[in-house]
């Protein structure tokens, strides 16, 4: 279940401040109860997920299974078109916005993925500390492609942190790296100072 995390009203993704604006997912703020029992119930030993398709075979896990290879093979833009219509056809899986992000963070759509990142986070913060298998990420030379854009952006001053700085932390989680998502999580909330989310993360992702 959510744990109680409404998904709040929020911005479409290309519109200004889209990250930090909206009240994010109150009863899991940081130091609350429901945030207390999220970090009790969260197993950071599970290893990584290496496919979002299900065993059964219906036209939505087929439909998934083409989506993973098209990510795989670095078809970013398909594999969009295709994630996004299975997140159309099965809205009450979350795994398809999974794949959604990463298809969009292979085709350096660096807003729209932190915006529906973040929409993931607040309706599912049990997949905070998920962490997901190479198939299902693009591609090591394009992470090391999509790591040098977020820092681009981390250092031009007209560029908002918020989403670059969400984006880097994400992968900094995905690849293990602690420096990464540190750096992340300070760029976006220097941008956004009252931002709820960024405790959350720091605590799931640092401070654990």
């Amino acid at each position: 279940g959510d744990r109680g995390a409404p998904r709040p009203g929020a911005a479409a993704p290309g519109a200004e401040g889209d990250a930090g604006d909206s009240p994010v997912a109150p009863a899991i703020g940081a130091g609350s109860p429901e945030l207390n029992q999220l970090l009790d119930q969260l197993s950071y030993e599970l290893p990584r997920l290496e496919s979002l398709q299900g065993e059964r075979d219906t036209r939505i896990n087929k439909n998934f299974g083409e989506a993973e290879t098209a990510l795989a093979e670095g078809r970013y833009f398909a594999a969009i078109s295709l994630y996004e219509q299975l997140v159309e056809d099965a809205p009450e899986n979350p795994l398809a916005r999974v794949g959604q992000i990463h298809a969009e963070m292979g085709g350096g759509m660096i807003r729209s993925a932190a915006f529906h990142l973040r929409t993931l986070f607040e309706d599912h913060p049990e997949l905070i500390a998920a962490r997901y298998g190479e198939n299902l990420l693009p591609t090591a030379e394009r992470l090391d492609w999509l790591r040098g854009q977020l820092q681009k952006q981390l250092a031009d001053p007209t560029i908002s942190a918020a989403e670059p700085g969400l984006m880097a932390a994400y992968l900094g989680w995905q690849i293990e790296s602690r420096q990464l998502v540190r750096f992340g999580l300070a760029k976006a909330q220097e941008a956004q100072p009252l931002d709820p989310l960024m405790p959350v993360l720091r605590k799931i992702w640092l401070e654990r």
